[in-house]
């Protein structure tokens, strides 16, 4: 008896001991719960809670006894309800679920928080909430830097490409202008050398011209002289014999004025040419000016008068001109004119390019026309039946340095100098249409007054 009573009290005294320290470690396992920073919280199998740490109210500002008993989905903004119940409904015992969900403080502020939990056999869950809120607000800071940062990248690049786009349109520029510059160059130094030349011919053709018409008489009186000394005389010496015999006085007689036609009609063909350089080049001429535009076109087609009756393959280029009434135009008249010097070139080389071709079936036409199109517009035709510009060319036909001819054969200004001439420096209009093999009509449409840009 004696020993039962020994090993109760024993049995009781072992008991108290386990008691002891299993009432000791719960309490340094709530303590030690208690003392994180991070919620820990358990729940039903409905998800009511059962228990949560201090960590609750500091991190979301409710107390215990207003928590405990309620779902813990009245804490979640709505937004995250589905990702809760779907955690909710794939938890099972060998799964440990992670989610990042966003809680309602008690001021009304949102909470992120990063959800770890588990089940137990009787369904019971258990885990802990993380506070993520300054990382998530870092990561959003810094996806929306990023995003900045990427806004200003694209932009500054934006912004350089433009920059890049502009630098390059107006190293083009400045190249073209340069060329332009250059190429105007040139036609004002041709223009004042022709001038110069025309002016220098001018003087002695004048005065040959004045010369010939006294020469003339004065061949007139000698041959009368002689004739009448002939009349009169009964012998001639054996020396004047044999001189009449040499100089065949007959042949004199008949030739000498077919002599002098012939250097009258050069000297006046002379004069002409000589007057259609002078108006050619207008080198006094740097002001506006209304001048009588038909007047310059007969001017420089005067200058291509060899182009067009005998042109570099053989053949004979008809020109029609199909003037109409028009006023004068106020205009820089050198400018004009070699903007009409260049259409008419080239639709001489047009022509000239389809008849070594051989595919000209009759001879080569070029037409003039001008026309009065009402009181403030008149418009000038250049048409040729040349080799014709192709579609896909006479979009670019204007642009600086392109050309449809070979390699050595041009540098492409001539016609964009041309459109700088009508449209920016007359604010008129330029245009071609061509139909290949069959025709190209260039148009030009001028102002009649000076037109203020």
């Amino acid at each position: 008896m004696a020993d039962f009573d020994a090993n109760n009290e024993l049995h009781t005294q072992i008991q108290y001991r386990l008691l002891n320290k299993l009432s000791e470690s719960e309490r340094r396992y709530r303590e030690l719960v208690e003392n994180l920073r991070e919620i820990v919280f358990k729940c039903d199998q409905e998800g009511k809670l059962l228990f949560i740490n201090q960590a609750w109210t500091t991190t979301l500002g409710y107390s215990s006894s207003d928590s405990l008993g309620q779902p813990l989905s009245q804490f979640i903004d709505l937004q995250d309800h589905a990702l809760w119940q779907s955690a909710l409904e794939t938890l099972d015992e060998q799964s440990n679920i992670r989610q990042e969900l966003r809680f309602y403080h008690q001021s009304g502020e949102q909470v992120w928080l990063e959800l770890s939990m588990s089940t137990n056999q009787q369904g019971e869950i258990s885990g802990s909430l993380v506070d993520i809120t300054a990382s998530k607000q870092a990561k959003l800071l810094l996806e929306q830097t990023n995003e900045i940062l990427e806004d200003r990248v694209q932009q500054r690049t934006a912004d350089l490409t433009q920059a890049n786009q502009e630098l390059t349109t107006t190293l083009g520029e400045l190249q073209r202008t340069q060329m332009m510059l250059l190429q105007a160059e040139k036609m004002s130094s041709l223009s004042h050398l022709v001038g110069g030349v025309a002016h220098e011919i001018n003087n002695p053709v004048n005065f040959i011209q004045g010369n010939l018409k006294y020469l003339k008489q004065d061949i007139q009186d000698l041959l009368r002289f002689v004739e009448h000394y002939l009349e009169h005389s009964t012998e001639l010496f054996p020396e004047l014999q044999d001189l009449l015999q040499d100089i065949d006085l007959p042949f004199l007689r008949a030739d000498l004025p077919k002599m002098f036609q012939s250097m009258e009609t050069g000297a006046k063909r002379i004069h002409q040419i000589v007057l259609a350089l002078q108006n050619f080049s207008r080198m006094d001429e740097v002001d506006w000016k209304r001048v009588d535009l038909h007047e310059g076109m007969d001017s420089t087609l005067m200058l291509l008068q060899h182009r067009l009756q005998h042109d570099s393959v053989g053949d004979t280029i008809a020109l029609h001109k199909q003037y109409g009434d028009m006023p004068c135009v106020e205009c820089y008249p050198d400018q004009i004119n070699q903007v009409m010097m260049s259409l008419l070139l080239n639709a001489i080389e047009a022509i000239e390019a389809r008849q070594a071709q051989q595919e000209l079936p009759s001879r080569g036409e070029l037409t003039l026309q001008t026309t009065l199109v009402n009181d403030q517009w008149v418009q000038i035709r250049v048409t040729d039946n040349g080799i014709g510009i192709p579609e896909e060319q006479q979009t670019q036909i204007f642009n600086p340095f392109f050309t449809t001819k070979g390699v050595g054969q041009g540098i492409g200004m001539n016609l964009a100098l041309s459109y700088q001439i009508i449209t920016e420096n007359h604010h008129g209009r330029i245009s071609v249409c061509s139909q290949p093999g069959v025709h190209t009509t260039f148009v030009i449409d001028l102002p009649i007054k000076r037109s203020q840009p």
